[in-house]
C-alpha cells in the first residue's frame, strides 16, 4: 500500500513531468525511495507528458500486474479516451470519473469529460466540467474557450 508521503513524492515528480522538466523529475525519481509500483507510475507519467501514450499505457499495465489494487488516474484516463474514441460513452464516462476520483487535480480528465458531456447534449454538465477545470488551471486559454462556447448555449 502506498503511503501519504509516497503519494506526495509521486505528485511532485509528476508535476515536474507535466511542466516538461523531465531532468528534474527523473532526478527526483532516482533519489526517491518509492516502491517499484510507484516508480513505474512515475515513469508512466513521464511517458504520458511526453505524449507517448502507448508507452505510458504499457507501463501502467505493468503496475497492475504487480499490484492489481494499485489505481492510477492517468491509466483510467487513457482507458476513458480509448472508450470515447470507440463510441462507448458509458465506459468512457465511468473511467473519466474514476480518473477524477483518483486525482481531483488532473485537469485533462475534466476537459475530456466535458467534451463527452457536450457531445451528448448535456451542456450543463459539460459547463460544470470546464468550470472545474478552470478552477484547477485558470490560465488555460483552451478551457476558457470551451467554457465560453458552452455559455452561449
Amino acid at each position: 500500500m502506498i503511503g501519504h508521503n509516497d503519494h506526495n513524492i509521486i505528485k511532485k515528480i509528476t508535476e515536474h513531468f507535466k511542466n516538461m522538466d523531465f531532468d528534474a523529475g527523473y532526478k527526483m525519481l532516482k533519489s526517491s525511495n518509492l516502491l517499484h509500483a510507484a516508480t513505474l507510475e512515475c515513469e508512466g507519467n513521464a511517458e504520458f507528458y511526453k505524449k507517448n501514450y502507448q508507452n505510458a499505457f504499457e507501463i501502467y499495465g505493468q503496475v497492475t500486474d504487480i499490484d492489481n489494487e494499485y489505481r492510477i488516474s492517468r491509466y483510467y484516463y487513457l482507458w476513458a479516451s480509448d472508450f470515447f474514441a470507440k463510441g462507448d460513452l458509458v465506459q468512457a464516462f465511468e473511467y473519466y470519473q474514476e480518473s477524477i476520483d483518483l486525482d481531483p487535480e488532473f485537469v485533462d480528465a475534466y476537459i475530456d469529460l466535458g467534451a463527452l458531456m457536450a457531445s451528448i447534449g448535456e451542456f450543463a454538465s459539460a459547463r460544470k466540467c470546464y468550470e472545474d477545470a478552470m478552477a484547477i488551471d485558470p490560465e488555460d486559454i483552451n478551457i476558457r474557450k470551451s467554457l465560453n462556447s458552452l455559455r452561449k448555449m
